[in-house]
């Protein structure tokens, strides 16, 4: 089946509605390229995890609320404004370099020195030529602010290079900004990878029959084969629908549905939930 693996960053596991902050010392509009990759990012391909709630918001709060724009430097007063705007975290930082450098070497090449009657090459000439090589480098110090406690749910310094190489005869180097927006990019996928989810396939067993209840109805044998069968195609979101109810039906009283209940939370990423019926089914067991 396909599972859901928890953020990286513990911390942010419950933050799905972001705002941007303003990022300091950010003369290239990085902020604003890192803002997009994360407002596109998809858990599954369809919609976007994230929901952004638009920075102009937060000035819209501070004329309300007669408020100076200096409240922004403080984080603590960041998050409360970010809070009015119903975001659960903001996300903000700076820019700490931007920057190029170059560095040369000699790459050798040949050329013909001498040819027959038919035009064919019959001795060659080696020599040298002088290639630039443009070293572009971006950092950025990240932070997403929790809104409900003021506190920083992750922080991390970021670094992202690129190198290019240009001779007199190949190759070329790309204009800086857009190098500075690729590197930008990165960035944000980077910060993505701790702060979202990801899926990846999981081979789970699940029991497949109903042995520790007596005489269940119709109505409960069909919950846990429907729930069973959308499992197996993958949906465990249905499956967990069906066993839901069905444990609701015996009063959680059985470690079969108490387990399969737990394996499918486990594998959407409910792992505190998961613990509590991998718990309730072990003490329900009445033998190895």
């Amino acid at each position: 089946i396909t599972a859901i693996e928890p953020a990286e960053a513990e911390g942010v596991n419950n933050i799905r509605v972001v705002t941007f902050d303003y990022l300091a010392n950010d003369r290239y509009g990085i902020g604003g390229v890192i803002e997009g990759a994360v407002g596109s990012y998809t858990l599954d391909g369809n919609k976007p995890y994230f929901k952004l709630v638009e920075r102009k918001n937060l000035n819209s709060i501070l004329n309300e609320q007669s408020l100076s724009s200096t409240w922004l430097v403080d984080p603590e007063k960041r998050a409360q404004i970010g809070k009015m705007i119903g975001a659960e975290g903001v996300i903000t930082g700076e820019v700490l370099n931007v920057s190029s450098s170059d560095s040369y070497h000699d790459s050798s090449r040949s050329r013909c020195a001498s040819q027959n009657a038919k035009g064919h090459c019959t001795s060659y000439q080696s020599y040298t030529v002088r290639c630039t090589d443009r070293t572009f480098s971006v950092s950025a110090l990240l932070k997403v602010i929790n809104t409900s406690t003021g506190d920083h749910a992750y922080s991390n310094t970021f670094n992202e290079q690129a190198t290019y190489s240009k001779c007199p005869d190949h190759g070329s180097i790309p204009d800086g900004g857009q190098v500075v927006s690729d590197l930008a990019n990165k960035i944000g996928s980077s910060l993505i990878s701790k702060i979202a989810p990801t899926k990846y396939n999981l081979e789970v067993t699940l029991l497949e029959k109903l042995k520790d209840v007596d005489d269940p109805n119709n109505t409960q044998e069909q919950l846990f084969e429907s729930g069973i069968e959308f499992a197996k195609a993958g949906r465990v979101d249905k499956g967990l629908d069906f066993f839901k109810r069905l444990g609701e039906s015996l009063e959680w009283k059985s470690y079969v549905v108490n387990y399969n209940y737990a394996v499918m939370l486990e594998a959407s990423g409910e792992l505190l939930e998961s613990q509590k019926h991998y718990k309730a089914a072990d003490n329900l067991v009445t033998e190895p």
